[in-house]
């Protein structure tokens, strides 16, 4: 028999919706001397408002095959699916709820041993205190000590503006009055799904400045994107120029740019200072200068002299030295790099 190693971290995630849910399960999983409090008001776990929903047409927006809760192993939610007995692939859209469930079930192998304990309470203060450590105290006058806090306390829920709701089924209607919803999204699909089971016979009138409904998914091959390419460290401005030249690609090869989810994003935001992988792509980044972190593998071109100045990159993308002048600070990494149309470092 295994010993248990001594739990010598310990984490606090507040918020327990799909965030949390997701930040505890690769806490655990990655740190075997690190135990997890979660904290959520909420009964359930995993849910948190997207995913709260049991009407079985209200779906996902997005392919099993694109929503495993590990990157490196796709195929995840399916098999989870298929050991629940569902008959579905890599291609189908399946409800919210059944992903609820899915995010719920992430955290049972440590369901009752000491690495995890749920709480169900409210979040009022959190403070640093003792020095280099964290309180949390809860609504009912309990504190929890931790050496990390997490916040996911997710997106908050919508409050009914007098004259409006914000879920028509939270409220009797006559089903032959007509029925207004503002916005045009997904979120008006599942409100008039909802309408029409219950035997509404009303005008639906969904209103939005565009006026403009979701597309259908349409099949598509992911177009293969190495980390390399992702313009790390750059503006956000360069950034999603990148990505909208990323797009146009993948329409020309008839594809679609999902496989843009498990590469380059997970990196942008990690601030870890880990070296950097292996460069992919051409003209590695040179070493960053006392202070700075390297958070890209490759330089990126500058683009056209055509372009807006306001659209100029860095050159590389290395992480300068603290000291430059007039830079832009990366809040997500704690990097600092060259301001707009300077290079970071010397590609």
């Amino acid at each position: 028999m295994t010993a248990q190693p001594p739990l010598r971290r310990h984490v606090l995630v507040i918020g327990g919706g799909a965030s949390g849910v997701l930040m505890a399960f690769h806490v655990l999983r990655a740190a075997s001397e690190t135990r997890v409090t979660l904290i959520e008001r909420s009964p359930g776990i995993g849910i948190g408002l997207a995913y709260a929903t049991e009407d079985p047409d209200h779906l996902l927006n997005t392919r099993v095959i694109n929503m495993s809760a590990l990157p490196e192993d796709p195929e995840h939610f399916l098999r989870w699916l298929w050991q629940a007995n569902r008959a579905v692939s890599g291609a189908s859209f399946v409800s919210r709820a059944t992903y609820g469930r899915y995010l719920e079930s992430l955290l049972a192998p440590w369901a009752s041993g000491p690495r995890l304990r749920l709480v169900q309470a409210e979040a009022v203060r959190l403070t640093e205190a003792p020095p280099g450590r964290v309180t949390l105290t809860l609504d009912d006058g309990q504190t929890v000590i931790a050496d990390h806090a997490i916040l996911a306390t997710g997106h908050p829920r919508p409050v009914a503006v007098r004259g409006l709701q914000a879920d028509v089924t939270q409220v009797p209607l006559d089903p032959d009055l007509p029925v207004a919803i503002l916005g045009t999204g997904l979120s008006m699909v599942d409100q008039v799904t909802t309408l029409l089971k219950s035997g509404h016979r009303g005008t639906i009138f969904a209103l939005s400045r565009r006026g403009l409904l979701p597309r259908v998914h349409g099949p598509g091959t992911p177009l293969a994107t190495s980390l390399g390419e992702v313009p790390l460290g750059a503006p956000a401005s360069v950034l999603l120029h990148w990505l909208r030249r990323q797009v146009r690609r993948a329409e020309i090869a008839g594809g679609t740019a999902g496989a843009m989810r498990s590469t380059g994003c997970v990196r942008i935001f990690r601030g870890s200072g880990a070296p950097c992988p292996a460069p992919s792509a051409p003209a590695p980044c040179a070493t960053p200068p006392p202070g700075g972190r390297c958070i890209a593998t490759a330089c990126r071109p500058k683009p056209p002299a055509t372009s807006p100045p306001r659209r100029k990159a860095v050159s590389c993308g290395c992480c300068a030295a603290p000291s430059i002048g007039s830079s832009r600070t990366s809040a997500a990494s704690g990097c600092i790099t060259a301001p707009i149309g300077k290079p970071a470092s010397p590609c």
